[in-house]
């Protein structure tokens, strides 16, 4: 099944920060009926309260991520939040709804 209305926000900053995620919001708060996807391509690091966005996302399970960087990844993994949103790795997989990401559980030893 293909994402019919999906719409992909571009995070420019290397930091999500503040506004960054104010506009998220209002993105999502005024298109009820979209899919979105946050292309990650530039972003470097993130912070606590992005984290708690994605939580926050997670019932709606109306936003995913696309083209996050190894390390992002890892963050996202190790602290399980990758169970609350979908990761792609470019935006045909997106479209498409396939081949979404499954990050690996890590053990420590």
């Amino acid at each position: 099944m293909s994402y019919k209305k999906s719409k992909i926000l571009y995070i420019n900053s290397k930091c999500i920060g503040f506004w960054d995620l104010f506009k998220i919001k209002i993105h999502l708060l005024f298109n009820k009926d979209l899919q979105f996807a946050l292309d990650m391509k530039f972003v470097k690091s993130i912070k606590e309260n992005f984290l708690n966005f994605i939580k926050e996302q997670a019932e709606s399970q109306r936003l995913s991520l696309l083209n996050l960087n190894s390390e992002l990844m890892t963050a996202i993994g190790l602290r399980n939040y990758d169970k609350f949103v979908k990761i792609y790795a470019n935006e045909d997989s997106f479209y498409q709804n396939k081949r979404a990401i499954v990050c690996r559980k890590f053990k420590l030893y």
